[in-house]
């Protein structure tokens, strides 16, 4: 299943595979994700509980087109991207800052805290040390980055 929370997909069915969807059904924002990676499956998954439900969350995987999302397997193979509403892709610690301000209440805070000009650089290097040496720190061993 592509997501969990999208009543265009069913079990199955690859995100590019969905029907089209009417316009209530057009997600407003898109995370794609490594689903062969435990930290990121866990993040997908807090996610899914925070993030609106008109919020695709979806392995990259599962996505037949990335090109559509304006990606490329190389890309999405070395981090985590999210493409807002209006189509522009934030990548890696980018990411993980906007779902944290869409996830809104206290996240909201703690995602534009993470933005600034103070923190961005900070974040940045966690989140590319911890991309670089997800498979050791992942519950899956098959889990890396290339």
């Amino acid at each position: 299943m592509c997501c969990s929370t999208s009543a265009c997909c069913s079990p199955g069915r690859r995100w590019s595979e969905r029907p089209h969807p009417r316009p209530t059904e057009v997600p407003a924002a898109v995370l794609i994700y490594d689903g062969d990676c435990g930290i990121c499956n866990q993040s997908a998954a807090w996610a899914r509980t925070h993030l609106p439900a008109d919020t695709e969350i979806v392995p990259w995987q599962s996505v037949d087109d990335l090109a559509a999302l304006g990606l490329t397997v190389a890309d999405v193979q070395t981090a985590a991207y999210w493409v807002d509403d209006d189509g522009r892709r934030h990548r890696g610690e980018a990411a993980a800052t906007a779902v944290l301000r869409r996830a809104g209440g206290p996240w909201r805070v703690v995602g534009t805290a993470l933005d600034t000009a103070l923190l961005r650089p900070v974040a940045h290097r966690v989140y590319e040390w911890v991309a670089a040496n997800r498979h050791r720190l992942s519950r899956q061993g098959a889990c890396s980055v290339q």
